[in-house]
């Protein structure tokens, strides 16, 4: 089964990030092959709708504007509140009853909004926590689209097996089982990564992390490298744009405050000036780990039924707990 014969999810998804959204913007977006919307509230708030004009189809998200928290476009002048309801024409006069955006349930949490889909159009069957930002650098995000699905790139963060021989992880281990709790999967491990280059000289890296993935279109990363007492936080947060399409958001924010293991040299050093050297460097190890998934991700096949071998982490736990984000199947499906 390949990517573009893989079912689309429902969840919470990525669909913009918080800095990209000002209070004047309108984002173009897209969640399973439906073209989105994004913008601001007069408060402020996160809204996501569908893209065309109920009027006559223009597409808000390419001559839309917004002012005074309503999103008005450019064709004729039609604007809508934040509920998507129609409060003007360009011409004045009566509203027609049937103008109004079909809205998406939205939350914005951790620098980016999320956009909640459900094949079924039901509201939202859980919430994301945010983390917390108190001593923390802002995300930095990279954003790229390809060939794939969130159920393969989500299934990365319990694929133990591909850390080692793809990335080249060592001494890879499992610090507490992977468990699931309704939408919600948790795992711990630890690890060193070999430093990739021989300058500047530095030493291999010992971490560990704990991996909290709400739903296929969320993964929040706690990461402790333990060689410099520095803390990281990741995001990798794919959000399918159709059959067999994906864009994956990839965020790195930094603590400014040293661990207590930090090396004594590194404590002589505000943190707060070195975290956001950390977090650019990390998200660079991060993008290039992806760019190595990628190359996987676009040409392998689904399986249904793995051949599963010690060693691959709690990859069957995993497709047991995802099957809930997805239409039960129909008819007869082959690998």
């Amino acid at each position: 089964m390949t990517s573009r014969q893989l079912p689309e999810p429902a969840g919470w998804f990525a669909v913009a990030a918080s800095g990209h959204l000002n209070r004047h913007g309108v984002l173009p977006a897209n969640v399973g092959g439906r073209e989105l919307v994004v913008w601001r509230s007069e408060r402020g708030q996160a809204k996501v709708a569908g893209a065309f004009c109920p009027h006559l189809g223009a597409h808000l998200g390419k001559v839309g504007s917004t002012r005074d928290g309503q999103l008005r476009c450019g064709f004729h002048g039609f604007a809508f509140d934040s509920d998507g309801q129609c409060v003007s024409t360009g011409y004045g006069g009566r509203v027609p009853s049937r103008a109004c955006l079909q809205m998406w349930p939205a939350a914005e949490l951790d620098g980016v909004v999320l956009a909640w889909r459900h094949p079924q159009n039901d509201t939202p069957g859980w919430t994301i926590p945010a983390a917390a930002t108190d001593g923390w650098t802002r995300p930095r995000w990279r954003t790229s689209s390809f060939a794939g699905h969130p159920l393969e790139i989500t299934e990365n963060s319990v694929d133990l097996g591909h850390l080692r021989v793809l990335h080249g992880y060592e001494e890879l281990r499992e610090t507490s089982r992977a468990s699931c709790e309704g939408p919600l999967l948790t795992a711990s491990y630890s690890f060193e990564r070999p430093r990739r280059l021989a300058w500047p000289p530095a030493p291999d890296l010992r971490a560990s992390i704990e991996v909290s993935v709400h739903g296929l279109g969320f993964s929040r990363v706690e990461l402790h490298v333990e060689t410099l007492g520095a803390r990281l936080r990741l995001w990798v947060l794919p959000t399918s744009t159709g059959p067999g399409r994906v864009t994956l958001r990839l965020g790195v924010a930094a603590n400014e405050s040293w661990a207590g293991d930090a090396p004594p040299a590194l404590r002589r050093i505000p943190a707060a000036l070195v975290a956001p050297l950390l977090r650019e460097f990390t998200l660079a190890g991060l993008a290039a780990d992806v760019d190595q998934d990628r190359k996987v991700w676009r040409s392998k096949r689904h399986l249904l039924r793995p051949a599963l071998a010690p060693g691959d982490g709690p990859v069957g736990l995993y497709r047991h707990w995802a099957q809930q984000f997805l239409p039960a199947p129909t008819g007869n499906q082959r690998p």
